[in-house]
């Protein structure tokens, strides 16, 4: 009787696996070929449906991911320290977090976008105060970007709320 039940959990167990694995390739085959794909629906899908990634869609930045990622991975998800990165490219890539609305984002685009990919700007997510933005905005306009002197206050602080600088640790920051 006790062995009869302890088969009956683990085919239980089994069926519940093969439909949730069914589940996510088939909510996967929406999603773009590349590297990091079958990290996320094996991996993340194993406890959460496709649907709990994608809605996050132009939210979060490559270093949100990153984050997100190893958290996931410090609550037990199946993925190697090999494979985050692949995974974090992947979600970076498939997810691109999006620049808001607003005259700022038109201003970005006919200024910015004539040279640089939107990828370009991107990888400066973090990085830059709002006066380091105002540098690169008077170098670019001096190399011929089209933006008006009284305009660059109003791109850098657009780009340093959408891309605000990561705060460092210190170690007087626990003080």
């Amino acid at each position: 009787m006790v062995k009869t039940a302890i088969i009956r959990s683990i085919l239980m167990v089994g069926v519940a696996c093969s439909a949730l694995l069914a589940s996510a390739q088939k909510e996967g085959a929406s999603l773009p070929d590349g590297p990091g794909k079958e990290i996320l629906t094996t991996a993340c899908a194993f406890c959460h449906k496709l649907t709990e990634v994608t809605k996050f869609s132009g939210f979060y930045s490559r270093e949100n991911w990153r984050d997100i990622v190893n958290t996931m991975v410090l609550d037990g998800a199946a993925v190697s320290q090999r494979q985050v990165p692949v995974l974090v490219d992947y979600l970076t890539r498939t997810f691109p977090r999006q620049f808001p609305d607003g005259p700022e984002k038109d201003m970005l685009d006919s200024a910015c976008s004539t040279c640089h990919p939107v990828t370009d700007i991107r990888k400066m997510d973090g990085f830059l105060t709002r006066d380091d933005w105002q540098d690169v905005i008077r170098v670019m306009a001096a190399k011929g970007a089209k933006i008006d002197e009284d305009r660059i206050p109003a791109l850098a602080d657009y780009l340093s709320t959408t891309f605000p600088r990561l705060r460092r640790p210190t170690a007087s920051a626990s003080q």
